[in-house]
Formats: structure tokens, C-alpha cells, sequence
């Protein structure tokens, strides 16, 4: 491709550019003035009309997609906070059982150390006093049990020692249901308040932090409760804005609706541009951003004219290059033909003396065959 070509290639492209640029500037300049009453402008009012019509349709798109999505994130919020309260109460239910196993497993040692009065809370510790008189039992049957085996030879000890195993797997028993009873026992302290007759300071202290923990707790309920209330509210109003569609689809949905509107709000703006480009008659109070506009078209109309000139310019040197060499091998085409007709003359001169020797040696010889016959 020659220099010309390439220079002329790409001042088209820069004249390109600049026609979309100025496109986009005139669009701009028909935004700016859908901000402007209008209406009352006959030569403008059908474009403006139009065009704030999208806009206040676009408006209200934008405006009801950034609720959805305003919406949406206060309620991821709100499910976050729900399930941190959520799992602190799990953590609090957990530590809660152990501090109340706690409390019946301190009071419980207060009981039978005879300071507590015995038929007064006899009925809170019964089942534990019953488990401890089975293990009691039990222990004492082991101790027999063990006594009796001690003259005993190796063969005999043997079924004796898997009697042993079983009467401590029963302790074992015992010993798991006297803790499970740990608990209750707690329970039963605290829902009789008679916990506050316990004169202990272990007691006292985990019944101090029973208390702040289920002050802390009721906080939380309460806040739990608050926020669930808020996420409903939520909820019904992100139904009615997404009008029963789940979010994501709906949000998709506007933004297709969105891209739609915007793309003829920007031919309508262009057309409203264009109509006050072809009114410069028009006196209108301008905004300094639409002045400015203007100044830009201005200035790229005139660069794109600078660059369309010298497309020309160059088209036309390419042109008078492409004619003279035509004209230069046009020139030489004649000058070889008429060279050749020059050649083709003298053929034609030589055929013409040997025609007209051919025609008197003709002559000669019909007058020699005429004499002989004679």
C-alpha cells in the first residue's frame, strides 16, 4: 500500500472516530437539555416530550432496580446478624448446661456435707441420693466379692474376675446417671430459688454467672426478635418491588428493561441534539455544561473538516498519479502502435512491388503464349 493510501486510510479513521465522538457529544447536548423546560418550544417540543417521557420511565427503572438491590443486602445483612445472635445462643444453651451441671454438682457436695437442711430439699437431691446408696451397694459387693476370691487358685479366680467386671460396668452406669441428674438437680435449684439458701460461694458465683448469661441471652433475644421483625418487613417489601419474581430474575430483568430504555433515550437525545443544532436562531440561556458541549461539537466538526480535507487533497494527488501513469502507458501504447504501423506500411509496401512485378511478368508471359499460337 502506497504512502497516500495509508495516510488516507487512517485520516478516514480519525474522520470515523470523530463522527462517533460528535454523535455522542450532540446526544449529550440533547441530555443537558432535557434538564431545560422546553416544552413551550414548538420546534423542540416533539423530541423533548419524547425524550423526558424515557427519561422518567428510565428514572423509575434505575430507581426500583437500586431498591431491589438496597433491599437485598440490608436482608443478607439482617440473616448475618440473625445467625451471629444464632450461634452465640447455641454456645450460650452448651455453656449453660455445663454451668448448671456445675451448680448441682457444688450444691449436691453442700447437701452432704450436712449443712443444708436434709427434708427441706430432700426432694432435689433424692435421685442422686438414690444413685449414690446403688453405687454404695455396689462398691460393697465388689469389696465381698473380692474378699471371697483371696484364697482362690488362678482357674477360679477367673470367672470370679469377669464377675468383678460386671459389677464395675454397673458402677460405671451409675456413675454416667449420677452425672446426667447433675443438671436437673441445677435446673430444679433455680426454678425453686432455693439456690439462695445454699451457703457456698462456688454455688453463688455460678449462679451469679447463670444470671448475667441469661440477662445477656434475653438481649439477645430480644435484639433476634427485632431483627427478624425488620428482615420480614424486608422481605414483603422486596416481594411487592419484585412483584412476587425472586430478586436475582428481577434485578436481571430491569437491567435488560434498562439497557433497552437507555439505548433510545440516547437516539431520542440525539434527535432533540440535532433539532437545536438546526435552529441556531434559537435564543436559549444555556448551562455552562451545554455551552461547553456546544464549544466541543464546534471544535470537532472543524478537526473532522481538517481531516475530510485532506482526505480530498490526498484522493485527488492519488488520482492525478493513477492518471499520469495511465496517460504514460497510453503514450507508450501509441508510440508501439504506430511504430508497428509504420513496419506494416513498408510490408505492405514491399507486397505492393512484388504484386505489381508479379503482374508485369503476367503480361509478359500471356504475350508470349499468344505468339506461339499464332
Amino acid at each position: 500500500m502506497s504512502k497516500k493510501k495509508t495516510a488516507i486510510h487512517e485520516h478516514q479513521s480519525t474522520v470515523d472516530e470523530l463522527d462517533f465522538t460528535i454523535e455522542r457529544q450532540i446526544e449529550e447536548l440533547g441530555r443537558l437539555l432535557l434538564d431545560k423546560k422546553l416544552a413551550a418550544i414548538d420546534q423542540l417540543r416533539d423530541p423533548y416530550e419524547k425524550g423526558l417521557s424515557m427519561k422518567t420511565e428510565m428514572d423509575k427503572l434505575e430507581k426500583q432496580r437500586e431498591q431491589i438491590r438496597r433491599d437485598v443486602e440490608k436482608q443478607q445483612a439482617l440473616k448475618e446478624q440473625i445467625g451471629e445472635l444464632e450461634s452465640e445462643d447455641k454456645l450460650y444453651i452448651e455453656g449453660r448446661r455445663k454451668l448448671i451441671g456445675s451448680l448441682g454438682a457444688h450444691a449436691y457436695r453442700v447437701y452432704r456435707s450436712g449443712v443444708l437442711d436434709k427434708e427441706e430439699f430432700e426432694d432435689i437431691f433424692s435421685d442422686i441420693d438414690r444413685i449414690e446408696a446403688d453405687m454404695i451397694l455396689k462398691r460393697r459387693d465388689i469389696e465381698e466379692h473380692n474378699a471371697r476370691q483371696t484364697n482362690k487358685n488362678i482357674l477360679q479366680k477367673i470367672p470370679a474376675g469377669a464377675k468383678t467386671a460386671l459389677l464395675k460396668a454397673g458402677i460405671g452406669r451409675l456413675e454416667k446417671q449420677r452425672d446426667d441428674c447433675l443438671p436437673a438437680i441445677g435446673q430444679k435449684l433455680l426454678e425453686s430459688d432455693k439456690v439462695e439458701q445454699v451457703p457456698d460461694e462456688q454455688v453463688q458465683s455460678v449462679t451469679s454467672n447463670l444470671k448475667q448469661q441469661e440477662e445477656k441471652s434475653n438481649e439477645r433475644n430480644k435484639k433476634k426478635e427485632k431483627l427478624q421483625s425488620d428482615f420480614i418487613k424486608l422481605q414483603q417489601e422486596v416481594e411487592k418491588l419484585c412483584e412476587s419474581v425472586p430478586p436475582e430474575k428481577k434485578m436481571k430483568e430491569l437491567d435488560d428493561r434498562i439497557s433497552v430504555q437507555q439505548e433510545k433515550l440516547f437516539q431520542q437525545s440525539r434527535e432533540l441534539g440535532q433539532a437545536f443544532l438546526l435552529q441556531p436562531s434559537l435564543e436559549l440561556k444555556l448551562p455552562k455544561e451545554a455551552q461547553d458541549v456546544l464549544k466541543r461539537i464546534d471544535e470537532l466538526k472543524e478537526q473532522k473538516q481538517s481531516h475530510e480535507n485532506r482526505v480530498h487533497t490526498l484522493q485527488a494527488e492519488l488520482e492525478i498519479e493513477e492518471l499520469e501513469e495511465n496517460v504514460r502507458k497510453k503514450e507508450e501504447q501509441v508510440s508501439r502502435l504506430e511504430k508497428r504501423i509504420r513496419e506494416e506500411k513498408a510490408q505492405i509496401e514491399a507486397v505492393r512491388e512484388e504484386l505489381s512485378r508479379d503482374n508485369g511478368r503476367i503480361q509478359e508471359l500471356r504475350k508470349i503464349a499468344k505468339t506461339g499460337t499464332e
